[in-house]
């Protein structure tokens, strides 16, 4: 039974909103309720821990949970590949940058987040930030040169390796995720 946590930050279901997501995998058991945070069960050893600000609109966040489980359950990644990255014994970190407004976020972050559990991938190498239309970051006063939503930038911790924009060029994520690691993307 897999043993892993892996912490996505989706900030913000509205513009004004903001959510803390974190799938969780290995679950034997419920986990407790905590103040402030509602859990949403994914499956049986998969779930979502989210805390809601005052300005969030309930029927919106439902909708994107929704969505990110359906996508996230859904998606099965070939273990193939999987099993090729992991042979490779090469760390490397993910950022994303994307919005709850954008249909490729909200139907691409989970599957990569499904992926990425399934790398067993610490939570410490992943990050996520939200951006807004124009593609600017909404939380911290950082610049990035961003294209389109969403973009998932793959680095060694000192360079940029590559970056997956919108969607996976190569049929699906973890073939991306490859392809950026062995410097053929």
């Amino acid at each position: 039974m897999k043993k892993n946590y892996l912490n996505v930050f989706f900030i913000g279901v509205l513009a004004m909103s903001i959510i803390t997501v974190k799938l969780s995998c290995g679950l034997k058991k419920e986990l407790p309720q905590m103040e402030g945070k509602v859990y949403l069960k994914l499956r049986n050893d998969v779930g979502i821990y989210l805390k809601k600000s005052e300005e969030s609109d309930k029927n919106d966040i439902n909708i994107f949970l929704n969505s990110m489980k359906k996508e996230y359950v859904n998606y099965q990644p070939e273990m193939l590949i999987l099993d090729s990255i992991q042979q490779m014994d090469m760390p490397f970190f993910v950022e994303v940058y994307g919005g709850n407004w954008c249909s490729d976020t909200r139907e691409g972050i989970p599957k990569l987040c499904k992926l990425l559990d399934e790398l067993k991938f610490a939570e410490k190498n992943f990050q996520y930030f939200r951006i807004d239309h124009k593609m600017k970051l909404i939380d911290f006063p950082i610049n990035k040169k961003l294209e389109k939503a969403p973009t998932v930038i793959v680095h060694d911790g000192k360079k940029e390796l590559g970056r997956i924009i919108e969607s996976p060029k190569y049929k699906n994520w973890e073939n991306d995720i490859l392809k950026i690691l062995l410097s053929e993307y």
